[in-house]
């Protein structure tokens, strides 16, 4: 999975994958335009850590679109939710980060590959 998500109008998957590496930082975007036009305009976002290690930078909004920073510093997971809220409406996702050391011979990446 690329780090911009797109949400469609419907029949979303409620939960992304990606793979970093160990000590990474990538800007992960999510574009809810499609699905801001059927339903209503995003007004905030949240993105929380759940389960695993990662730091989730500061959620910037801007024409539907979130973006926010997110590293990785050791090997593990990261389950994300992220709500987009419109004021009305909630919509959760979840994001799941499988986190490899490139150095290491051998990744338990849990069937993932």
């Amino acid at each position: 999975m690329p780090s911009k998500i797109t949400v469609a109008p419907s029949n979303n998957p409620k939960r992304f994958y990606d793979f970093a590496y160990k000590s990474e930082a990538k800007t992960y975007r999510i574009d809810y335009a499609p699905w801001a036009e059927d339903n209503h305009t995003i007004t905030s976002v949240t993105a929380t850590l759940k389960a695993g290690s990662a730091t989730i930078g500061t959620v910037t909004l801007a024409s539907n679109v979130a973006s926010f920073l997110i590293t990785t510093p050791e090997i593990s997971g990261a389950l994300i939710e992220i709500k987009a809220n419109t004021g009305t409406e909630i919509y959760i996702a979840y994001l799941d980060i499988i986190v490899r050391d490139p150095t290491t011979q051998y990744d338990n990446d849990y069937g993932m590959q």
